[in-house]
């Protein structure tokens, strides 16, 4: 499960592949390079019209992706751009780690 935040840290919504609460996840991608110190996690939201407002302001660049990694991590990363595809119904998003934007 992830959580979508504004910069002030308040909970705008949830996406998960089970969708239990909350949007549904379709995919998602976590790349992180050694090299450079860098991490990017990506992802693809399913969106209907009914939700469509909700879920653009959820991605919207500047907010934050929230969650606990396999090893009970926080992670934080930083929307940097978004796409709505209204013909698929997705919207998708692309996210850096927030590290440094935190310090």
């Amino acid at each position: 499960m992830i959580y979508f935040a504004d910069r002030k840290f308040n909970i705008l919504g949830s996406a998960s592949p089970v969708m239990k609460d909350g949007y549904k996840l379709l995919e998602d991608k976590l790349t992180e390079e050694i090299e450079t110190f860098t991490s990017n996690y990506d992802g693809t939201l399913l969106v209907d019209d009914e939700s469509i407002l909700e879920v653009t302001t959820m991605v919207s660049v500047g907010n934050y992706i929230l969650y606990v990694d396999d090893f009970g991590e926080n992670r934080y990363y930083t929307i940097t751009d978004s796409v709505l595809n209204r013909k698929n119904g997705e919207i998708s998003f692309q996210s850096d780690a927030a590290g440094l934007d935190l310090l």
